[in-house]
């Protein structure tokens, strides 16, 4: 099984994600949008798990984030990877960066595990999956989207908790599965 480490979304965002895609879906039926509940910030991404591996993340994890206090993080704007002009992934960027790309370096520290970051190592860039374009996407339409969505509404989420996630893929998508939640220290 997969598995990732995430910060889950609350409500107002959720529905704030909602009213994006409903602009994008008007523009471009070129994007595979996300499953409604299942957005998340990612913030590492541990892959494949034997159960003997797993249990060692849950123990570091434990120990990791009820050393750190509640944080509250804020979205930014829309972007894409690997560019808005080249787009296959349309996310939402969050901020502080600071205390998020801690946190991570620390669970990436601490989850060094032999067979555990064998993944392709990519910059953390903090951000909520919106939509991934297919390539037949009108490149034309997809760049009048983000000229209309530059002044978006901040949200800020207070981070509480941490979570542990399963992921299965299915010919629908993945699905997410909880495993553990992780309470910060208040």
């Amino acid at each position: 099984m997969r598995y990732f480490i995430s910060i889950e979304l609350n409500d107002e965002l959720q529905t704030h994600i909602k009213h994006i895609q409903e602009n994008l879906s008007k523009l471009t039926g070129d994007t595979s949008l996300t499953t409604p509940n299942q957005e998340h910030v990612t913030l590492k991404y541990l892959g494949e798990l034997n159960e003997t591996t797993l249990n060692s993340v849950r123990m570091i994890l434990r120990e990791l984030i009820c050393a750190h206090k509640p944080f509250k993080i804020n979205t930014t704007q829309i972007n894409a990877f690997p560019s808005k002009k080249n787009a296959s992934v349309i996310w939402l960027g969050i901020q502080p960066l600071k205390k998020l790309i801690k946190l991570h370096n620390k669970m990436c520290e601490l989850t060094n595990i032999p067979n555990l970051n064998k993944t392709k190592t990519y910059e953390f860039r903090p951000h909520i999956t919106i939509a991934r374009v297919k390539p037949i996407c009108n490149k034309r339409e997809l760049q009048i989207f983000f000229k209309r969505v530059v002044n978006l509404k901040k949200i800020t989420i207070n981070v509480n908790e941490i979570k542990l996630k399963q992921s299965t893929l299915t010919s629908c998508g993945p699905v997410h599965k909880d495993i553990e939640t992780f309470t910060l220290r208040a």
